[in-house]
């Protein structure tokens, strides 16, 4: 992952592995041309089927590689739920 900082172009996700999947070669044609390109997933994968959510962090890193290295975060929504909050 690179450092974080100003991007010219952030990509969100639902879950990690959905950003390379779905728009791979977007976001390598933009990171080749020069743009920092960002990428969010706003989950970290814990309620999937897919692995655990440290396999698919690992993925991302390897399809970081792949994709030109655009940077990566994830949100603190960490249980796959948004936050609820009771009115008051």
């Amino acid at each position: 992952m690179t450092t974080p900082g100003p991007v010219d172009v952030l990509a969100f996700g639902p879950h990690p592995d959905d950003i390379e999947i779905g728009m791979a070669a977007t976001v390598a044609k933009h990171a080749a041309l020069g743009y920092r390109v960002g990428l969010c997933d706003l989950t970290r994968g814990e309620l999937g089927s897919n692995g655990t959510p440290e396999e698919r962090a690992a993925e991302g890193e390897a399809a970081a590689a792949v994709l030109g290295r655009p940077g990566a975060s994830t949100s603190a929504c960490l249980t796959g739920r948004w936050p609820t909050s009771t009115p008051t």
